[in-house]
C-alpha cells in the first residue's frame, strides 16, 4: 500500500509524516528526492542548460534565483516540472516497501494521483499556514503568498484524497488523529468493510 500525504505549503504535511516514521513505517518526502536531484551533475547540467540565469560566477546553483524564477513564471515552473518530476516520480515507485507513506507537494502536478492507493489531505487554516511559512529563513511575505497561489488548489486536491485529517488543533490532536488513520489503513481488510 502506497499512501500519500498532501496539503497545501505550510499545512503540516511534514509533521504528519515525521510523526508516521517515529511509529516505525517506511516514509519518503519529495522535496528531500528534489533535494538530492541537486548533487546530480546531469540534472545541475540541465539546469543551467534551460535557465541560465541560475548560473552563479563561481559555476554553482542560484536556488534562490530558480525559486524566485519559477515562482514568478508558470511556464518556466511548468518546464521545471518536467524535468524533475519524471525523476522524483520514478525514485519513488523503486522503493519497495508496504506500507509506504509519502509527503507530495504537487501529487496533481506531478500527475502521480495513480501511484497511490490512499492520499491523506493535511486540512489547514491559510492563517496558520502563512505564519509557519513566515517563520522559515529567507521566507518573505511576497514569496509565500506566490507560492502558495501556484499550488493548486486545496478543492481539486481533496477532490483527489480518500482520507481529510484536520490540522488546526493542538500537537497531541494531530497525533491522536493520524494514530487513528493508520490503524484504520493497515487493519485487515473485512475489519474496514465492518466499519464502513
Amino acid at each position: 500500500m502506497r499512501v500519500a500525504i498532501v496539503g497545501g505549503i505550510g499545512s503540516g504535511k511534514s509533521a504528519v509524516i515525521d510523526y508516521i516514521k517515529s511509529l516505525g513505517y517506511v516514509t519518503c518526502k519529495a522535496d528531500e528526492i528534489n533535494a538530492e536531484l541537486f548533487g546530480d551533475k546531469d540534472y545541475i547540467r540541465l539546469l543551467f542548460a534551460t535557465f541560465p540565469e541560475v548560473r552563479r560566477a563561481d559555476g554553482t546553483l542560484d536556488k534562490a534565483e530558480l525559486r524566485r524564477q519559477v515562482f514568478s513564471d508558470k511556464a518556466k515552473r511548468f518546464i521545471l516540472n518536467s524535468i524533475s518530476h519524471p525523476r522524483i516520480k520514478a525514485k519513488i515507485m523503486a522503493i519497495e516497501s508496504d506500507p509506504l507513506f509519502v509527503e507530495i507537494p504537487l501529487l496533481i502536478e506531478a500527475n502521480m494521483g495513480d501511484c497511490f492507493d490512499e492520499v491523506i489531505y493535511v486540512k489547514t487554516k491559510k492563517s496558520r499556514r502563512l505564519k509557519r511559512l513566515m517563520n522559515r529563513p529567507d521566507m518573505t511575505m511576497k514569496m509565500a503568498l506566490k507560492i502558495m497561489k501556484a499550488q493548486k488548489a486545496d478543492k481539486m486536491l481533496i477532490s483527489k484524497s480518500t482520507i481529510i485529517l484536520d490540522n488546526n488543533g493542538s500537537e497531541e490532536q494531530l497525533k491522536k488523529a493520524v494514530d487513528e488513520i493508520c490503524d484504520y489503513l493497515l487493519s485487515p481488510k473485512d475489519e474496514k468493510e465492518n466499519d464502513a
